[in-house]
This record gives C-alpha cells, sequence and structure tokens, in this order.
C-alpha cells in the first residue's frame, strides 16, 4: 500500500492520523446521540509510543460520566461487548477518543452506546 500511494485509504493508523478534527467533531456528535449524559469534549490523541513519544494532535472525544454502575464497571462492560469497545477512564469520566475509532466502525459502536444501561 505504501508502494501503491495508498496508504491513507487502506492502512487504518494512517486513516486514523490522517482523520480531520472538524470530520471526527462531526462523527462524535453522531456516535453520541441518544446516548443519555454523553457529551462532546476536545482532547488529545497520542500518535503512537516507539515512532512518535510525546506527539499528539488533536480530536474529540464521547465523554460518559454519571453513571450509576461506575465508570469503570460502564468501561468493562464496552471492552466485555462483541466487538469489544476499549476507552479510558479519567476522572470518573468514560472517554472514547474518536480519532481511534475506525469510521467503518460507527454503527457499531453507536448501537453499544444507545444500548448502554441508563
Amino acid at each position: 500500500h505504501y508502494l501503491l500511494g495508498e496508504a491513507i485509504q487502506e492502512i487504518p493508523v494512517w486513516q486514523m492520523i490522517a482523520a480531520h478534527p472538524p470530520d471526527l467533531y462531526t462523527r462524535a456528535k453522531h456516535l453520541a446521540r441518544g446516548v443519555p449524559g454523553a457529551t462532546i469534549e476536545p482532547c488529545q490523541s497520542a500518535v503512537g509510543g516507539g515512532s512518535l513519544p510525546g506527539q499528539v494532535i488533536p480530536s474529540f472525544a464521547i465523554c460518559l460520566s454519571g453513571h450509576p454502575a461506575g465508570s469503570k464497571a460502564l468501561a468493562a462492560r464496552l471492552r466485555s461487548g462483541e466487538p469489544p469497545i476499549v476507552s479510558r477512564v479519567t476522572d470518573e469520566t468514560v472517554v472514547l477518543d474518536v480519532r481511534t475509532i475506525l469510521t467503518r466502525d460507527d454503527a457499531v459502536v453507536h448501537q453499544a452506546l444507545r444500548d448502554l444501561p441508563g
């Protein structure tokens, strides 16, 4: 794909790195639609450890807080779903960085978020 000039179209990490913040914001709004308590917040995505240590790029995150079972339980529920959805917990808030979600997975992620117990 590199030799053919198709890296951004065909390699997931390059799709994620190349995503534009306004597009990420639009996707975040769509993914959070109908999810009780979901907010959209700007965040920073870490590009990579070994090849680009400490480098970050702007992104947007779906934030879920105030869940009755707690943020760690909510994150665990997302991880145990099919497919697993990996988030992070920051200050008792579940954070899903939209840059790390492939566009082709948006419908599955949206449904998983809507299916969370309220």
